[in-house]
């Protein structure tokens, strides 16, 4: 399903199909300080101002969960704007690693969720 936004006599089409999570984490893209300004399924948005990243470059993104796991992620810059501002898109995410964007995004896997929801129903 596609989302349409009025906006001021224009209509913007908003493409994106996962839920974003706005956030201030730390990480490392290629080995560069960014802040992760929000992540979904689908990709980031980062601010990373002393980076010089170009479009279509595919970076190697090392973030820390909630659970105080490191996670490699590898992604391809999609988007440049003003100010640091790039916006990356997940590629080929594998089973692994949506577990570890799960975790990422939630500070625990869904796996682990149901095995707690299993175990205290069987109390």
């Amino acid at each position: 399903m596609t989302v349409k936004y009025k906006l001021r006599g224009y209509t913007f089409i908003n493409k994106r199909k996962d839920r974003r999570l706005e956030t201030d984490v730390l990480a490392r893209v290629d080995g560069d300080g960014v802040i992760v300004k929000d992540i979904s399924f689908g990709g980031m948005a980062i601010v990373a101002s002393d980076a010089d990243f170009q479009m279509d470059d595919v970076v190697l993104i090392d973030i820390r969960s909630e659970s105080g796991e490191t996670h490699s992620l590898e992604a391809t810059v999609i988007r440049i704007g003003a100010n640091g501002e790039f916006g990356l898109q997940f590629n080929g995410l594998s089973s692994d690693a949506f577990r570890k964007l799960e975790d990422i995004q939630t500070g625990q896997s869904r796996r682990r969720r149901h095995k707690r929801k299993a175990s205290s129903a069987g109390r």
